[in-house]
């Protein structure tokens, strides 16, 4: 006999996925934006550098250029890297405003 999966718990995972795929599409929307802040800003840096690392629940390491180093809570990938550019900027000097 198969897993039985109750209606309820069915129904939870659907609205969880698509809730998933909702906050994956805003948060590469805000790294697009970071992205282009950094990309305008600092032509000559090389986006493709810069990784990040997940270690422990939501907890996440962004490693970008000049040795930069972020850490902090992140809903996903996408999220920690914005955050860590949006960091890399702002210790850069440049206004977020």
């Amino acid at each position: 006999m198969g897993n039985v999966v109750s209606l309820d718990a069915h129904r939870n995972r659907k609205d969880a996925r698509a809730w998933n795929e909702l906050n994956c599409i805003f948060t590469r929307s805000l790294l697009r934006e970071a992205t282009t802040l950094v990309r305008s800003h600092f032509p000559d840096v090389k986006l493709r550098d810069a990784w990040v690392y997940r270690f422990n629940g939501d907890h996440w390491e962004f490693h970008g250029p000049d040795d930069f180093y972020w850490h902090g809570d992140a809903d996903g990938a996408y999220h920690a890297r914005y955050k860590g550019w949006m960091a890399w900027l702002e210790r850069k000097g440049v206004a977020l405003d």
